[in-house]
């Protein structure tokens, strides 16, 4: 996939030397997480990023000439137990994550100065979160899926009034489907003279005399 990557940034990426850093955010019901792959606090857009140094651990983003869905496995450690807490026990499957890549001249740890905005490389959805509790420090394991995940689920409709209700309301098209299970039908079976038959039409009935037998 083409990128449009400003001047800056191109110039950077083709420089014998440069100093790259992840920045990971997370949507999660309770709170915002905020992570990046360097040492201290890093400010960006108005939120500080907690530095997690070595213990980040980002899978390859992969991407292909098709369009599938493709995820990302994101491994933090040496995070405040807050934001471990927030990860484990909030509802986290369906959340948000971003991760953007983020250039520096030097090593920001020497007083690096960002180049031009972090590009975003990721973003998709949580899908599982796991924690290994080591004696160092508790590892928070997350995968996420591409959005075009959602594309690959199954899309069942039935063929009820509830469903039909959903999507076109007011529509009375299947509004006797529920009635039809195991309803016997008498065709071509002899009636008494005098005896109509009542036809459901328009949320009422209609009256057809039937003929002598």
């Amino acid at each position: 996939m083409s990128r449009d990557l400003t001047t800056d940034v191109a110039t950077a990426v083709a420089a014998a030397e440069v100093f790259p850093q992840y920045l990971a955010h997370l949507d999660l019901v309770g709170g915002q997480v905020y992570v990046w792959s360097g040492v201290g606090n890093y400010d960006y857009d108005g939120n500080t990023y907690t530095g997690v140094g070595q213990f980040c651990g980002i899978s390859p983003v992969e991407e292909g000439q098709t369009i599938d869905a493709r995820g990302v496995r994101l491994s933090l450690s040496g995070i405040p137990s807050d934001a471990v807490s927030l990860v484990l026990s909030e509802p986290y499957r369906g959340r948000p994550v971003t991760i953007r890549q983020a250039l520096f001249d030097s090593a920001p740890s020497d007083g690096g100065t960002l180049i031009d905005d972090p590009v975003i490389i990721f973003r998709g959805l949580i899908d599982t979160a796991s924690l290994d509790d080591t004696p160092e420090s508790p590892v928070i394991t997350i995968t996420a899926e591409s959005r075009l995940i959602d594309s690959e689920r199954p899309r069942e409709l039935r063929y009820t009034d509830a469903e039909q209700q959903r999507l076109y309301p007011g529509d009375l098209g299947l509004q006797y489907v529920a009635g039809l299970a195991d309803k016997e039908i008498a065709w071509g079976v002899p009636v008494p003279a005098g005896q109509v038959a009542r036809i459901p039409f328009g949320g009422g009935t209609f009256s057809i005399p039937l003929p002598n037998s």
